[in-house]
Order: C-alpha cells, then sequence, then structure tokens
C-alpha cells in the first residue's frame, strides 16, 4: 500500500509553554497543522478504499521537500547535486508524520516493527508512506504450544542431542566389539538421560497431539453429517 501525501513535509515541534498570573502550561503549537494531515490521510484511505491496519507492519517514509525560492543554491539541489543535510531533521519528520497516522493508517504504532525514511530536495514537495504488511505464518494453536514449549536455543538442542542418541545407538549396534546384552544396556542408558532431559516436555507434546486429535475427529464427524460447528 502506498500513500502519496501533497505539500510540504512538517517536522515535528516541540510543545511550548504559556503563562497567565500562577498558572502555566503547554500546548502544542502544530494542532492545527495536525488536524490537516489527518484529513488528508483519512481522504487517501478512503480513495483507495483501505481500511485501518491492525497487522504488524513495515514503513518506508520518503520526504521531498521544496527549497526556498531564495535560495542561492535552489537549483543545484533540485538537481540533486546537494543532498538534503539541513533542518528540518529526518527523525522529526517521521515523528510528525506517525503521530498524525496513528488511529488511521493503523490502530496503534506498536505495530510497527520496522522503519525506514528517507528525504530529499525537489520541485514537487510531498510524504510518500508505503506501508507493507509482514507475513503471517500458518501455525495453528496446537502447533504454537507445542513450539512455545522450546527456546530457539532449546529446539536446536533438543535435535542434537536426538541426532546424538541416533548415532551412538548405530554405532553400539553395529560395533563387532559390543555384545547384543551391551548394546541394549548402552542403547537404554542413552534412551534413559534423553527421557530425563525431555520426558516433561514430550509428555506435554503428548497431550496437546492427544487433543487436536480429538478435534480434528470431532470435525470430521460434523462434516460428514453435514451439521455446523
Amino acid at each position: 500500500m502506498k500513500l502519496v501525501i501533497p505539500g510540504q513535509p512538517l517536522a515535528k515541534a516541540r510543545a511550548k509553554a504559556m503563562q497567565k498570573g500562577s498558572k502555566r502550561w503547554k500546548y502544542d503549537p502544530q494542532e492545527n497543522e495536525k488536524i490537516s494531515m489527518k484529513w488528508k490521510l483519512k481522504s487517501e484511505m478512503r480513495q483507495l478504499k483501505i481500511e485501518c491496519n491492525v497487522n504488524p507492519l513495515y514503513i518506508h517514509l520518503h520526504f521531498y521537500l521544496r527549497p526556498c525560492t531564495s535560495d542561492l543554491t535552489r537549483n543545484l539541489k533540485l538537481h540533486g547535486l546537494e543532498e538534503h543535510t539541513k533542518k528540518k531533521d529526518l527523525d522529526n519528520l517521521e515523528k510528525f508524520i506517525l503521530d498524525c497516522a496513528n488511529g488511521i493508517l493503523y490502530k496503534d504504532d506498536s505495530q510497527i516493527i520496522r522503519i525506514t525514511s528517507s528525504k530529499e530536495w525537489a520541485e514537487n514537495p510531498r510524504t510518500e508512506i508505503q506501508i507493507m504488511q509482514k507475513e503471517t505464518m500458518n501455525i495453528d494453536d496446537i502447533e504454537k504450544k507445542i513450539i512455545n514449549l522450546f527456546s530457539p536455543t532449546e529446539f536446536a538442542e533438543l535435535f542434537n542431542d536426538a541426532k546424538i542418541l541416533f548415532i551412538l545407538a548405530e554405532s553400539s549396534r553395529n560395533s563387532q566389539s559390543l555384545s547384543k546384552e551391551d548394546w541394549l544396556k548402552q542403547s537404554a542408558n542413552c534412551l534413559t538421560q534423553f527421557a530425563r532431559k525431555y520426558g516433561d516436555k514430550l509428555h506435554k507434546i503428548n497431550r496437546f497431539s492427544k487433543s487436536k486429535f480429538l478435534t480434528d475427529i470431532i470435525q470430521e464427524e460434523h462434516a460428514a453429517n453435514g451439521d455446523l460447528y
């Protein structure tokens, strides 16, 4: 999704303070500008027929700023021979647009998991907002419960231990120096160590799997009978 907001990009300004007698308070000097920007964002959303996003998001902001007509190097800037290294700061340009977009382009700015931005000079000032939704993995609730039992490091350790168990069992069985009795004892010892380390979690996985199996059977029976569930 890409939105283009015409007009000179604005940088977020600090709140200002006012005092009257003993009373002192702060106010937002950009309140009107923010209201105007929010209306522009809402208008773009309506035209694109897009609803407020609720998913994890990647956002790229590209700010095109027009130099002043009195700037002696204006044409050099427009030709790209001078970069935009002066005010307005990129982080303040980001803050202004993201504050205005909150609740319009997305439910909450906590959904944003990656932000990239850039700024450059241009004759046609505007803000381009590109929003990319992070693809979600198709993992069901039971699978998530199983995965949640192990950290990534523990997952790697589990599979490594299982590999070692297999190698030890194979080498013991094929060894000419071991009797069948010794091979069985060594295999049992390896299995015992594995069970002590992972038994509790594997037991939970078994319970999860049984629950999923029973749910699938019930759903299949309902589907076969034409029931709604």
